[in-house]
């Protein structure tokens, strides 16, 4: 390709010139680098990276001192996005050996521009030290923390600077990270120092993870150490009557670590008696328990861990059932234990009175229910319990919740009172006890959206700031408000208060204008809005800060806010404010790829009837069709996007008075989904493009619409809508067979057409491109797989995920080469447009003649005039013989055309 000739000419030119110009390392600046990349950038648009690469890794090996060879090829794997262990680090290196700091810099950036590499960051780690700029150290070892498993000594660091900066919750994120990663290295020492800083933070970490955490230290630290630490929290929970917790503790520790501890076995009997009051038959059952720990432990024989679980759950099953206790079973129903024997239990079931059972059975069968579970009150107590109903009483859900396990949704708490009351009762209960509910300790999550009401053990305010104390980050902390409100949560209520306090101490002392307008937004349509407070000044200030933001921080700050009903404030707050609002509307459809917003913003600029704005979005999308916006995959996501607003009946006027061509916009929607059969290069992008088929699919799912554009078409374009239509299963097939019928009834030749064409096979290519696809293959299948595997099985997570993305790549592409079939030269015919071949037409009305090759979706170039048999283009030409006339879209006219010649394609 002459492109080719040319990219590698330009870094001929600059290796010739590094020949002469640069003698040593100090020979190189910035400006340098510069003008290799944009080399490079050329390659990758031209699309021979891989021949500029070739060429510059030939160069090294007679050149090893190349600094550009080495700095273009370590380019192309960066902008490839694939891994490069040798050039950039080699290069780097060199730089580094030889003192030259800026560049050292400038190179490790511009790496890390692209993706996270642990060598890159060391660098940098090294500099900021010798600088001892603390804050750029603190922030690249939270990088290096991140991404490299095997260093414990890193997020040490981080928690040791944070617990004396203060902040306590990140300090234990990182001693948490540290910790793990001692343990999986087998450093005794610095797991136990570790284990036992966690534990001096027991008010901030759960105790379920300090007994898996003690199980993976068994084999590193001693059981006694282990044991003591353990006890100490247990205590802690036994003093704050957290008595479930303490018993879980206590159990994990006497049977794991300390069988043989008097005092664990003290405290443990404590917590028993706390639990279960007056327990008739529990001093009975514990004596026992203890002589069976008098008897055991006195033996030779060792007594294991799961041998003591084993009898403290038997001696648990006895204290599951004293006369009293309520139980349920699923055939009788509900009822009360009446009596205890050495044998039996003796249960007064509602539909059942006097039933006698097992120990062993009751165990297995029975649950026992607390008295204020839903189910008690449903049998005993219904009267009472209608009346709470009605009098709107939270202890109503609070019962259901006890029934539910403690949680549940809106619909599971309505559906345990369907048999007690009519459905419109229901329902104004719930409306009526929401804001009630922190009365009885009942909490709205904001963190659990599939369960999201349950009952805490502290009261609802204290529970809110431990979860909001919990979280490290603003974007973390306003996340979790937005799920609470999202979950029903109220801020003008009195147990919100910490969420309150959170916002309006973002909104006066945070250094971000971004969290400042975030949480002012925020506070003006959750707690102000039904306030009574004067909050002009509040109000005054908050415009104040809107009117300085960028637009970059706007779309950050759309980001962020992930309630629609709170963009809708903060974007009307930034029409009072900003003059161009209209057009930072355009830059953030154009920015941002979510439906939702951009369906509201577009909606916005047609209310206030900005049809300039509009006019100027429509020409930027249509213009991505053919230089993309980011990629072309986001291109075409925009479009399909813009083309479902044009067939919406609300905005037809709107289009129409734009001149808005509804058969144009059909026909590049088809040659969107046309050309969505990727090159292999392009595999990574898969997932997007079965989002642009799903969106497309809605607007041909308006079936009238697209009927009636295809019918009022002329022949040769109603035809090729047809089958494009049909070739990608856009329409329902009883709908495709009923527009057959009217399209044959008004253009009746085109029965004997459809007649006369071949059917193609799915996969038709050229035998080059199948052999170009086959060496990719093999390429990717025997050395990239290998390398990245070995990398893999090193356990660094960026490589494992590299590794099973490349695999499937590699299915994909088998699956494909399987179904290639090669379009050979003697095969195609040249009695009419055929797969193939190259055609010749001339334009009736300027007599310009134009060229086409018909062949397959890879070799599809359309500088060299190469045009898929799949594309609306193809598939109108495809079948016709000489002489005849088409009529064709080309570049946005449509002419009449007639095939003036027909040959075998030279490309085939």
């Amino acid at each position: 390709m002459a492109v080719s000739v040319d990219i590698i000419s330009e870094i001929s030119k600059l290796f010739n010139e590094e020949r002469v110009s640069k003698h040593s390392l100090n020979d190189y600046s910035r400006k340098d680098f510069i003008k290799v990349e944009e080399i490079v950038d050329q390659s990758i648009e031209s699309g021979d990276e891989g021949k500029l690469q070739e060429f510059c890794e030939n160069y090294i090996n007679e050149n090893p001192n190349s600094v550009y060879a080495f700095y273009a090829v370590g380019l192309v794997y960066l902008k490839k996005g694939s891994i490069d262990t040798y050039h950039m680090p080699e290069l780097i290196k060199k730089f580094n050996d030889e003192k030259k700091t800026s560049m050292v810099i400038f190179l490790v950036e511009k790496v890390l521009s692209f993706r996270e590499e642990k060598y890159a960051l060391k660098i940098l780690e090294e500099y900021y030290k010798s600088e001892n700029r603390k804050e750029e150290l603190v922030d690249v070892r939270e990088r290096i923390a991140n991404i490299d498993p095997k260093d414990g000594y890193t997020p040490k660091y981080l928690a040791e600077y944070y617990e004396a900066e203060g902040n306590i919750q990140k300090a234990i994120y990182y001693y948490r990270l540290a910790l793990d990663r001692f343990i999986n290295l087998k450093n005794a020492s610095s797991s136990s120092s570790l284990f036992e800083k966690l534990v001096s933070y027991y008010n901030y970490v759960d105790y379920k993870y300090l007994l898996n955490t003690a199980l993976r230290l068994l084999e590193l630290v001693p059981h006694d150490k282990i044991a003591k630490l353990l006890h100490k929290v247990a205590t802690h929970y036994k003093k704050k009557e957290m008595y479930n917790e303490s018993l879980q503790i206590l159990k994990f520790t006497l049977a794991r670590l300390a069988p043989s501890d008097a005092g664990i076995r003290t405290d443990l009997k404590e917590v028993y008696d706390a639990l279960y009051p007056g327990h008739s038959l529990l001093n009975k059952h514990w004596n026992d328990l203890m002589e069976f720990f008098k008897r055991r432990l006195s033996s030779y024989i060792r007594i294991s861990p799961d041998e003591v679980l084993g009898r403290i759950n038997e001696f648990e099953k006895l204290l599951k059932f004293d006369v009293g206790v309520y139980v349920y079973h699923r055939t009788f129903g509900v009822g009360k234990v009446v009596s205890v024997e050495e044998d039996w239990i003796v249960i007064d079931f509602v539909s059942k009175p006097g039933h006698r059972m097992s120990h062993n059975i009751a165990f297995s069968s029975l649950e026992v229910l607390k008295e204020d579970d839903i189910r008690v009150w449903k049998s005993y107590k219904r009267d009472e319990l209608e009346k709470l109903i009605y009098d709107y009483s939270p202890k109503v859900v609070k019962m259901v919740l006890i029934s539910l396990g403690g949680e549940g949704s809106a619909k599971e708490i309505k559906d345990a009172l369907s048999d007690l009351v009519p459905q419109n009762v229901i329902n104004s209960l719930w409306n009526a006890v929401k804001p009630k509910l922190g009365e009885e300790n009942v909490i709205i999550s904001p963190s659990n959206k599939n369960k999201y009401v349950y009952m805490g053990d502290v009261a609802i305010e204290d529970n809110i700031k431990i979860e909001l104390d919990s979280l490290i980050s603003f974007d973390e902390k306003i996340k979790f408000v937005y799920n609470f409100i999202q979950q029903g949560g109220i801020l003008t209520l009195s147990q919100s208060k910490p969420i309150v306090d959170f916002l309006e101490e973002s909104f006066e002392k945070s250094d971000s204008n971004i969290n400042v307008v975030v949480s002012g937004v925020t506070l003006l349509a959750f707690y102000y809005k039904d306030s009574e407070k004067d909050i002009t000044e509040f109000k005054k200030r908050l415009l104040d800060f809107m009117s300085k933001l960028d637009y970059d921080s706007i779309v950050k700050i759309l980001e962020i806010m992930e309630l629609q009903d709170l963009r809708k404030v903060f974007l009307s707050m930034v029409r009072s404010v900003l003059e161009n609002w209209d057009k930072i509307y355009v830059d953030i459809i154009l920015k941002i790829d979510q439906i939702r917003l951009n369906n509201y913003l577009f909606y916005e600029l047609s209310s206030f009837d900005k049809i300039d704005a509009i006019k100027e979005l429509i020409k930027k999308i249509t213009e991505g069709l053919e230089h993309p916006i980011g990629n072309k995959f986001r291109s075409y996501m925009k479009y399909v996007w813009l083309a479902r607003l044009s067939f919406q009946k609300e905005y037809e006027d709107i289009f129409r008075s734009i001149g808005i061509n509804k058969l144009e916009v059909l026909m590049n929607v088809i040659k969107i989904l046309s050309s969505l059969q990727l090159s292999f290069e392009e595999r990574g992008e898969k997932g997007i493009t079965k989002r642009i088929y799903l969106n497309a699919k809605d607007i041909f799912d308006k079936y009238e619409d697209i009927e009636s554009l295809i019918l009022q078409s002329e022949k040769g374009i109603a035809y090729s809508l047809f089958s494009s239509i049909e070739d990608l299963e856009l329409v329902e097939p009883k709908n495709m067979s009923s527009l057959r019928s009217k399209l044959f009834y008004k253009y009746p030749d085109l029965k004997n057409l459809e007649d006369s064409r071949g059917k193609r096979e799915p996969y038709l290519s050229t035998k080059s491109t199948v052999e170009k696809i086959k060496s990719e293959y093999d390429r990717l299948l025997h050395e990239e797989l290998p390398k990245v595997s070995k990398l893999a099985s090193s356990g660094q997570q960026e490589y494992v995920e590299k590794e099973e993305e490349l695999k499937a790549i590699i299915e994909q592409m088998s699956n494909e080469i399987s179904e290639f079939k090669i379009i050979n030269r003697e095969d195609v015919s040249t009695d009419y447009v055929d797969v193939g071949t190259k055609v010749v037409l001339k334009s009736k009305s300027t007599g310009e003649t134009i060229i086409y090759h018909i062949l397959g979706d890879k070799e599809a170039d359309s500088e060299k005039g190469i045009i898929s048999y799949k594309s609306p283009l193809g598939l109108t030409l495809l079948d016709n013989p000489v002489g005849s006339t088409v009529k064709l879209n080309i570049k946005g006219n449509y002419d009449d055309f007639v095939i003036e010649n027909i040959s075998v394609s030279e490309y085939v």
